[in-house]
């Protein structure tokens, strides 16, 4: 019985191989703050071959959104440079001798919709690597087979083994990037701020940002401490729109 044949173990290592490498590249599409990790899957042809950016330079994070690329060989610096303009992260390297500075574009909608496009680049890549794994076991089980290394029936038990290895990491792949597009294209609400409330003679207490006012707002309003924080604490909130109404009546001066 050949070996290789069976090797599920071998199988299963190198397509975890290719879950690690997605999620490697993901790390790098940040939402916040620069990431090194950001310009790793980038390919600069140098010297002849295709080499990664990290191997002909040093990349670095001087600020939260800026990331920079100091050359290591001055007659590099074009090739890097061109590598970088022309990838999918849609970033514009600016040239400072054989230091290059990249910063990283406002996340608005459209730029959100550009790297999750590059985040299902990177998982079709995945998927590809998965399904040449799958293929080569296949391949190797049809070899066994035709060699007389093992029968039909152990053959076919082992391609189901084979493609539900294969089914299960391409899920993971769908699952993976799923959790991903949904990070880069969260948007937190901003922060809403709470405008002074207005009092009437009546003693409604309103406030049209539609949030409990503050009580120190309405104690520096009322210059009076005491009827203020009775006023606030006393408020009942219960409409959709927040808009309270305060008791009358009570710790009024």
């Amino acid at each position: 019985m050949s070996a290789d044949a069976t090797n599920l173990d071998d199988l299963k290592k190198r397509m975890d191989g290719a879950i690690s490498s997605l999620k490697h590249d993901l790390s790098g599409l940040r939402t916040g703050r620069a990431s090194a990790n950001l310009l790793d899957a980038i390919v600069v042809e140098a010297y002849g071959q295709s080499m990664p950016i990290n191997q002909v330079g040093t990349v670095n994070v001087p600020e939260p959104r800026m990331v920079s690329v100091q050359v290591w060989d001055k007659g590099m610096v074009g090739a890097v440079e061109r590598a970088i303009r022309e990838s999918s992260l849609g970033l514009n390297p600016i040239t400072d001798g054989t230091n290059l500075r990249i910063p990283l574009p406002e996340l608005n909608e459209q730029r959100r919709k550009e790297l999750v496009k590059v985040a299902h680049q990177y998982a079709e890549q995945a998927k590809v690597a998965i399904r040449h794994v799958r293929r080569d076991g296949m391949d190797n089980l049809k070899k066994a087979e035709k060699d007389g290394d093992i029968g039909q029936d152990e053959a076919r038990a082992l391609s189901d083994k084979v493609q539900k290895l294969t089914d299960d990491n391409i899920a993971n792949v769908d699952l993976i990037i799923g959790q991903k597009e949904a990070e880069i294209m969260q948007v937190r609400p901003a922060q809403r701020i709470c405008a002074a409330p207005e009092v009437s003679g009546r003693g409604m207490m309103t406030n049209e940002t539609g949030c409990n006012p503050p009580r120190h707002v309405a104690i520096i309003m009322d210059g009076n401490g005491r009827w203020a924080l009775a006023r606030v604490a006393k408020v009942s909130w219960s409409s959709p729109g927040c808009r309270g109404r305060a008791q009358s009546g009570k710790g009024r001066p």
